[in-house]
């Protein structure tokens, strides 16, 4: 490209100039056309629902089709009036992607502008066609609503306006091709620097969406498969949704391993195959990092008559939103972090990063026997790991991203009153025996006060007190008290500051009571007396606590309690699944990525949080490998895990792509500054 002149048209809008004029009247027309791209816009924004905006966002939209009937969004920081307002109107578009930023960068533009170029001489040598450049409704072509350039010999040819506009749809046609090449690696380039100001100033954002044919439409045939892993009649379906995922993954070019996990005996003695685990790798260069993602593509269970105002198995879109199971949880970024990668090689652009997957389906589970695999694999799958991400939980709110340094742990207990060999009616022996669900519900109201404080010995022993950079990083979050109660459905809570909600969400240890096993709850009322009653609670631990001293606090507590009541009947007390607390190190290197890529793609910073609930395979990872663990969600809050009305935003899936590309990127910036270093 050697002899261009690269100069910018306006401020905020740099392109390449054209050295060769355009006649007078070729001026008039763009300006007359650019009248009418403005008014379509405008139309065609207001109150379209393809077009998901947050409040705050003030970029210009407009969606394309291409010829193959791919459907593009173009987002731009600068608009026609922008491009129109110079004295110097007469711009080509062809070369927008100019050299500047990293290498990586540059030679990403530069294969575009190759492309480009031999379409157009490929054009040319065919049939002479134009050689203008389009940027025109229904061509694709970079900006926001740019204007159709024909050569001006060409135009001299053709004064008539009927066939003018002949030439100008030929020409947009010849350009698909082109700019359906340009539009797949968007995803690419808008997530690295080309979309940082300094970097690229003019061009905050050039993304290419392909959501409507391709991304939503993986999301719905994934969610489409009912891969429940806690009933057993559908553990085909997630083996079936585990080889889907497989398969995409090898579209990738991954070398994929599918481990097998062996039988799981149930209850009665039934033998049901586990589902394999993924274990994939793309990429094997030593002079990258190597970067590991963990998902999983098993869901809770969902049925229509649970609530659901749609079908949880059928993703519906209402008002921007994905509704299903699975859409949050964990399938939709699992499908994100695939979409991600798919970015770099629809360009054929080299990955910054090597890149593994380990993807279950048996989470919503217990996750049965993935941690002996990831002991196993330890000094195999994991040895050149440098980091690993999960991306299976949500930010605080509905529109600011967040990162995620800990989690809490839970241990699940189960408390069993039996009293005699069978049921017995209230009649007959009410009032004479001592009942086996008075002695539970005594049990069950010892564990905790109405203030929500737990009133086990012991429990609050070893927390830790709160430091002063905690304090700092609470008052930095953006919480919205009146909000979360709106979210959450409730009308009041225990504690009424930011920082009191926030700490006995995260950071101290709660109580929940689940339910009772063996009283009768249908409808009606039944006046029997069980014989034997089963009560269902769980502990939310923090960093600090001891799983095995929590089970014997509670142990102690619930006996000592029974004890007292002077009752014959039987008490067993047991703990069914234990998960220890997790907490990182956030000025670790994959924080400070990920705080850039957050930055680059929603234009502002993280909160910095903790997660209330359990990913036990975070601290899993953790102790076992050794390495660096991190949790970059995509959720909003209020996208309803494990409930009814489970969703995910379209802006969120889309976004929280373009943020997992960027993250590929600075990522590996970071790790080739260390190492210069």
């Amino acid at each position: 490209m050697s002899g261009e002149t690269r100069t910018k048209g306006t401020e905020n809008c740099p392109v390449i100039r054209s050295q060769q004029q355009r006649p007078q009247r070729c001026r008039n027309e763009r300006s007359q056309r650019a009248e009418e791209f403005r008014k379509r816009r405008a139309k065609k924004n207001e109150g379209d629902p393809d077009i998901v905006k947050s409040p705050s966002d003030h970029k210009e939209y407009r969606y394309i089709n291409l010829k193959n009937g791919m459907n593009v969004l173009l987002i731009s920081d600068w608009t026609i009036d922008d491009c129109t307002s110079s004295d110097e109107s007469d711009t080509e578009l062809e070369d927008l992607l100019i050299s500047s930023g990293t290498d990586e960068e540059e030679n990403l533009a530069t294969k575009i502008r190759e492309m480009e170029r031999n379409d157009r001489n490929i054009k040319e040598s065919e049939d002479g066609s134009l050689d203008g450049e389009v940027g025109s409704e229904g061509s694709g072509g970079f900006g926001s609503d740019s204007i159709v350039e024909v050569d001006p010999e060409v135009r001299e040819d053709h004064d008539d306006p009927e066939i003018y506009e002949e030439l100008v749809k030929q020409e947009d046609e010849n350009k698909m091709g082109s700019t359906e090449k340009q539009a797949a690696a968007a995803l690419a380039i808008g997530v690295g620097s080309f979309c940082d100001p300094d970097d690229l100033p003019g061009l905050a954002h050039f993304l290419e969406h392909r959501e409507l044919e391709l991304l939503q439409k993986k999301l719905k045939e994934w969610v489409a498969v009912e891969s429940d892993s806690q009933q057993p009649h559908l553990r085909t379906k997630v083996i079936e949704m585990v080889k889907i995922a497989a398969d995409s993954l090898e579209d990738l070019g991954a070398t994929v391993t599918l481990s097998e996990m062996g039988i799981q005996q149930l209850s009665d003695a039934q033998n049901i195959p586990l589902p394999p685990v993924i274990l994939a790798k793309l990429g094997d260069d030593t002079q990258k990092p190597t970067v590991c993602f963990y998902g999983h593509v098993d869901v809770m269970p969902a049925k229509s008559q649970d609530g659901w105002k749609t079908h949880p198995f059928g993703l519906t879109e209402i008002d921007g939103n994905l509704y299903g199971r699975g859409a949050t949880d964990n399938k939709g970024p699992v499908l994100a972090w695939i979409n991600a990668v798919n970015a770099f090689k629809a360009l054929n652009i080299d990955l910054p990063v090597n890149i593994k997957f380990l993807i279950e389906g048996m989470e919503e589970a217990g996750s049965i026997g993935l941690e002996k695999l990831v002991e196993k694999e330890n000094e195999r799958f994991f040895s050149s790991v440098d980091y690993i991400l999960i991306s299976d939980n949500t930010w605080l709110s509905r529109t600011k991203p967040a990162l995620t340094y800990g989690a809490r742990g839970n241990a699940c207990f189960s408390v069993e009153v039996e009293g005699g060999e069978k049921d017995l009616h209230s009649g007959s022996a009410g009032g004479i025996i001592h009942e086996p669900m008075s002695d539970l519900v005594a049990l069950l109201d010892s564990l905790m006060n109405s203030s929500g404080l737990i009133l086990i010995p012991g429990i609050y022993d070893d927390v830790a007190p709160f430091t002063e950079e905690e304090k700092k990083q609470y008052e930095l979050i953006e919480f919205d008290v009146e909000e979360h109660k709106s979210n959450l459905g409730v009308q009041e809570f225990l504690y009424d500051t930011k920082e009191k909600i926030l700490s006995h969400m995260w950071r101290l240890p709660s109580l929940s009571i689940h339910g009772i096993e063996g009283a009768f709850y249908e409808p009606g009322i039944k006046t029997v007396i069980p014989s034997k009653v089963i009560g269902k609670f769980s502990i939310r631990q923090v960093p600090h606590m001891d799983l095995s001293k929590v089970e014997h606090q509670v142990k102690k507590h619930l006996e000592d309690v029974f004890s007292n009541r002077r009752s014959p009947n039987k008490l067993t007390v047991s703990m069914l699944m234990g998960a220890v607390p997790w907490i990182a190190n956030i000025n670790d290197p994959q924080y400070t990525a990920a705080r850039k890529a957050i930055r680059k793609v929603f234009n502002q910073d993280p909160d910095m949080i903790r997660d209330g609930s359990t990913i036990p395979i975070a601290r899993v990872f953790q102790n076992i490998t050794r390495k660096s663990v991190m949790m970059l969600p995509i959720g909003a809050m209020d996208d309803g895990e494990h409930s009814q009305k489970e969703k995910i935003s379209r802006f969120n899936y889309i976004n929280g792509t373009k943020m997992f590309a960027s993250f590929l990127l600075e990522i590996s910036k970071l790790q080739a500054s260390k190492w210069k270093q």
